[in-house]
């Protein structure tokens, strides 16, 4: 350090900044606290810089943003009260200069958390809000994998369950989509303290076990705080044999130098398992020393956790009395702070405690203040748990009419919880809604597999609900992370391949730069290397200007090559030499230019027969074939119909400014009995025809069937071959409904979405008497 300090004075400004940026990082390593001496020194070598340099350049506030980021992330992991309230003024002052959005977010995000040890909620919320704008709006997906997560955490520790979910999912979503693994990592340890604040320990150890999975050191702090919350859950659950043997795996030494805060919070959670043992000496000892090291470096949280353990200790033993002074420090203290997640915790403690002593009324004193805060956070199982004791007191107490409204609110409360669950069910089934009466389908919302941001950047939404487009998406996304591999994507036509290309280039780190689709069947021999490739003027006749080709154009971004198994001969030979060497000869040039692309090819033919027909290289095909994409069609993903039908409704309903009609349950029954040789593209022009030529509010079957004669294809209600005669589908239709029915007429006309005249009259005509 002393040889940093010494370089300052010779060191030009600029270098200064630089220097001073080391000398934090020293300082940040060995949590040496002469940062803020240094600190102040920076403060006056920045003025003395701005004196002579009012606006300063993007290098000078690029590197000040760094400094003040390290120093305030310092602030944050030191929990350091004292020093934010001494230099957020600075901060205040000098925003302004800092420019980097990057850095400027992550000092949002350190305020968030710091406003929040000073019980100032709003401000933490505001800035942490201001965090995930400027984290949406100019940052990469791998920067600020907490952007979610850490709103998501200031509402738990709060105890507002309800918003902590919403956000905690949103981090989920986000790090999905953009295949980010340290994003994952952080969802799924949130999701994993949601369930445990909801008494869902089954929940939270999947969540913390599937987080566990993404980690690859063995010597990893974070992945202590996963086996640290893990090992909680099993003690919950009352399997402390195997949250021992957690806490007994880590390197207690090596976690004690390199973060003694949560080396001091596993001490805390042994002593609790100790205690389960009855190895109340050892477990004392732990709570002791923890709570020595908590108070010293203020970590209020910690200290009230330790309280709690250190009073239930006493409880159960002959320490009682002691055991209700300390938890009586942990209750203020929870209500100093508004730390609702202690608060339950305590409350809970205190009335276990009373109920234990047969004192049943000081119990429903800590009763209330618990439904009080189970009703403020909206968790139901927390007020269903609650209500049982209340209930269980006043029977003691023999109030029979108060202990039977107890049991009344507790049986209403799990009915809504049951009915929710089961709403949850069907919405996630996309089962039909209303009674059996119900002629026309509910539609439960599209399932977009996409942010709103990329469907905006592709011009269009990925639909679907199928476990095999879930698998499609998560695999395309992981593609797009690798900014050069070939990509093939295989798949009938209608199947949207050209959606998947574009979802591939705009969540990659190409997204900035064009995308370009190539028809590779639309070449005709004359033109295609001068397409590709580009010619300069002169070259032939007809060029009288210089042309760019696809790949020079591309510059950076992506090629889009559809129909890949059309691709002339001569052409693979070409196009297999620019992706080895990524360079371009134009037609009439000497110079080759070099280019940076990655290509996607589609294709809705058998390559292999292609191959074997010697239609397409096999050294081509390897080469465009790094990853391999197979988009599914449509009769595999039949759940998917629904949704895409009200996908289609809704927009084109926009589109030509009409209200969008109503769409019975057996014309959405015939539409999923058929097979959709198109796919997509095909149920897309079948949903606008309908609306097209169809004026009424509703649509039938019928209006399928006689738009049957209009289309290239048609449906076939009887799962025979397709027909293109109206009357023998109606036909067929009206033998498959009264072989449904038992034939039963009424219920066949339910089924054809006709009236039982209509099909009586039918029946007449077809001689199916």
């Amino acid at each position: 350090m002393t040889e940093l300090l010494r370089k300052i004075d010779d060191a030009s400004r600029l270098e200064q900044f630089e220097i001073y940026l080391e000398i934090f990082t020293k300082c940040f390593n060995q949590r040496d606290m002469k940062i803020f001496t240094y600190f102040d020194e920076f403060l006056l070598k920045w003025q003395e810089f701005l004196s002579f340099e009012k606006k300063p350049n993007k290098q000078v506030r690029n590197l000040i943003s760094k400094d003040f980021e390290l120093f305030f992330r310092f602030i944050r992991a030191s929990n350091n009260l004292d020093a934010f309230n001494k230099f957020l003024p600075v901060f205040l002052d000098n925003e302004k200069y800092l420019s980097n959005y990057f850095y400027l977010a992550n000092i949002y995000d350190y305020f968030g958390y710091l406003m929040w040890l000073k019980h100032d909620i709003k401000a933490g919320v505001d800035y942490l809000l201001k965090a995930l704008d400027i984290a949406n709006k100019h940052c990469k997906p791998n920067e600020l994998p907490g952007r979610y997560t850490n709103l998501g955490y200031l509402y738990e520790v709060v105890g507002d369950l309800s918003k902590a979910e919403y956000y905690y999912n949103e981090g989920l979503d986000f790090a999905l989509k953009f295949n980010s693994i340290n994003a994952l990592k952080l969802a799924y340890n949130a999701m994993g303290r949601l369930y445990i604040g909801k008494n869902l320990f089954d929940k939270a150890i999947e969540y913390f076990e599937d987080s566990l999975s993404l980690y690859d050191r063995e010597k990893d702090v974070d992945k202590v705080t996963v086996i640290n919350n893990l090992a909680m859950c099993y003690r919950a659950i009352d399997d402390n044999k195997r949250a021992k043997t957690l806490y007994e795996s880590l390197d207690k030494e090596w976690l004690l130098q390199k973060d003694p805060e949560l080396y001091f919070s596993v001490q805390t959670n042994l002593g609790n398992i100790l205690s389960t043992y009855k190895d109340f000496k050892q477990a004392e000892e732990k709570f002791l020393k923890s709570l020595d090291f908590a108070e010293k470096v203020k970590a209020l949280d910690q200290v009230i956790s330790i309280y709690i353990s250190l009073g239930n200790l006493y409880n159960s033993t002959d320490r009682k009395e002691q055991g209700i002074e300390i938890l009586e420090k942990a209750l203020h203290l929870s209500i100093e702070s508004k730390n609702h997640r202690k608060l339950k915790s305590i409350y809970a403690d205190f009335a276990d405690i009373y109920i234990e002593q047969n004192e049943y009324e000081l119990a429903l004193s800590y009763i209330e203040k618990l439904i009080e805060i189970a009703e403020e956070v909206n968790n139901s199982a927390f007020q269903i748990e609650t209500l049982k004791k209340q209930a269980f007191c006043y029977e003691k107490l023999k109030d029979y009419k108060k202990a039977c409204t107890c049991y009344n609110k507790l049986y209403k409360m799990q009915a809504q919880v049951e009915e929710e669950k089961k709403a949850k069910m069907r919405k996630d089934e996309l089962k039909l809604v209303g009674k059996s009466k119900r002629k026309h389908f509910i539609f439960q919302g599209n399932d977009s597999l996409i942010s709103r941001e990329l469907s905006a950047k592709i011009g269009t939404n990925l639909i679907g609900k199928d476990p095999a487009m879930q698998t499609l998406i998560n695999k395309v996304l992981l593609a797009s992370s690798n900014c050069d591999a070939s990509i093939l994507i295989r798949g009938e036509s209608g199947t949207g391949k050209d959606i998947i290309a574009r979802i591939i280039h705009y969540s990659s780190l190409r997204k900035e730069h064009p995308f370009i689709a190539v028809n590779s069947g639309s070449f005709s021999p004359g033109i295609v290397n001068s397409a590709l490739f580009g010619h300069k003027k002169g070259a032939f006749t007809g060029a009288v200007t210089d042309h760019v080709g696809y790949f020079e154009a591309a510059k950076g971004g992506t090629i889009f090559m559809d129909e890949i198994g059309e691709m002339p001969q001569d052409i693979q030979i070409a196009l297999l030499r620019v992706l080895e060497d990524k360079k371009v000869l134009p037609i009439g040039s000497t110079k080759a230019i070099p280019v940076n692309f990655r290509l996607i090819s589609a294709t809705n033919v058998d390559i292999n027969e292609e191959v074997k027909q010697g239609k397409l290289r096999l050294d081509f095909l390897n080469r465009i074939n790094t990853v391999e994409i197979n988009v599914p069609a449509l009769r595999e993903r039949k759940d998917d119909i629904p949704v895409l039908v009200e996908a289609f409704l809704d927009e084109i309903s926009l589109k030509m400014k009409i209200k969008k009609p109503k769409f019975s349950i057996s014309a959405l029954r015939t539409l999923m009995s058929y097979d959709f040789p198109g796919n997509v593209r095909e149920l897309r022009n079948m949903i606008e025809n309908l609306m097209i030529f169809n004026d009424k509010k509703e649509i039938t079957p019928d209006d399928i069937y006689n738009l049957s004669l209009k289309l290239h294809t048609s449906i076939d209600a009887s799962n025979n071959l397709p027909t293109l005669n109206l009357e023998v589908l109606e036909k067929n239709a009206i033998i498959r409904a009264m072989k449904d029915s038992n034939n039963v007429k009424t219920s066949a006309a339910k089924l054809l979405g006709i009236t039982p005249y209509a099909l009586h009259r039918r029946i007449v005509k077809y001689g199916l008497v």
